[in-house]
């Protein structure tokens, strides 16, 4: 009988439909209160790994007798699992990539609205009860998106910025055609992407080749008018550079979710300056988020009792993605 640890918290709807349509599967439910080594020990005995999230829980597995076949990640971004260790040991890894499509879409296009109409601004003047009618703002109809990163999610915001008539740039690890961008380019055409974008969405994953990869030099390749998105990973951008790009007016302004530092300190300059949103990483957050996780994991449980690769969401541990 196969044995899955459950890491996660899941409504008791879940895991009657879990139950039932598993019948000749062990599930152990894990309890907020277990501690380190209890969870450890349980989930060296199980085949798989329900809400895989924790480093050190992975960690203490591996490092001992362990059944472990396949964890199942309860986000969509995996850098913060032990990926070498995995690898060593033989473990699949699947994430939950496309659950927050909509969410994050729908964050986007709000931050360029924001952004361009200088919401921040008015959101003061209401909490001050100033009645001051801003210059006229601009609009994000027709104007230039260059989306860092044309997976699931950056292909759901080139769909909905088309509806705004927006011309698409993308990056891709290879620059072959997509169909929901107007030009596609490597990390080799990164500068031009960046020279000819209003708006720089990042949504790219964390890996070595992605760490800071918005530094100063690239951001001194955007516009002077351009807006910078990111909806990915912190790491991807040298925070003081960004800092410095907005404070001296290479970019006009920014719209972040994701912070090299979590939470953003009580300190940081991004608090205040002008034209920049700061979201508390939640951009991916929706109430439909444990229902689509589960159907993913449902799905490829199918497959791994099959005896099937376990196709969808599958982490390449090479890769990091």
């Amino acid at each position: 009988m196969t044995r899955i640890l459950v890491n996660r918290q899941i409504p008791d709807a879940q895991k009657q439909r879990l139950t039932e349509k598993f019948s000749d599967t062990e599930f152990v439910w894990a309890d907020p209160g277990d501690s380190l080594d209890k969870l450890a020990a349980a989930g060296a005995d199980c085949e798989i790994i329900l809400g895989g999230d924790s480093r050190p829980l992975i960690e203490k597995i591996l490092s001992a007798p362990n059944r472990l076949r396949w964890v199942q990640s309860w986000f969509a971004g995996v850098n913060h699992l032990p990926l070498e260790m995995m690898r060593e040991h033989h473990v699949q890894l699947t994430r939950a990539g496309g659950v927050s499509v909509n969410p994050i879409t729908e964050t986007v296009i709000a931050l360029m609205i924001m952004l361009t109409r200088d919401m921040g601004q008015m959101g003061r003047q209401q909490s001050a009860r100033e009645w001051k009618q801003l210059d006229w703002p601009d609009e994000i109809t027709g104007k230039t998106v260059g989306i860092l990163g044309m997976g699931v999610i950056g292909n759901g915001i080139a769909k909905i910025c088309k509806a705004f008539n927006m011309k698409v740039w993308g990056l891709q690890k290879t620059a072959k055609p997509n169909k929901q961008a107007d030009r596609i380019v490597d990390f080799n055409g990164l500068g031009d992407l960046l020279s000819n974008s209003d708006f720089v969405v990042n949504i790219l994953p964390l890996t070595a080749q992605t760490t800071n990869l918005m530094d100063e030099a690239r951001f001194r390749q955007m516009k002077s008018d351009s807006y910078y998105i990111n909806v990915g990973r912190g790491g991807t951008t040298d925070t003081n550079a960004m800092i410095k790009a907005l404070q001296e007016g290479w970019i006009r302004g920014a719209g972040l979710d994701v912070f090299s530092e979590e939470p953003l300190p009580k300190d940081n300059p991004l608090w205040e300056l002008d034209r920049v949103i700061v979201l508390p990483h939640q951009a991916g957050f929706t109430s439909k988020y444990q229902d689509r996780v589960l159907e993913i994991f449902i799905r490829n449980y199918e497959r791994f009792l099959a005896g099937d690769p376990l196709d969808e969401n599958q982490v390449d541990l090479d890769k990091e993605y």
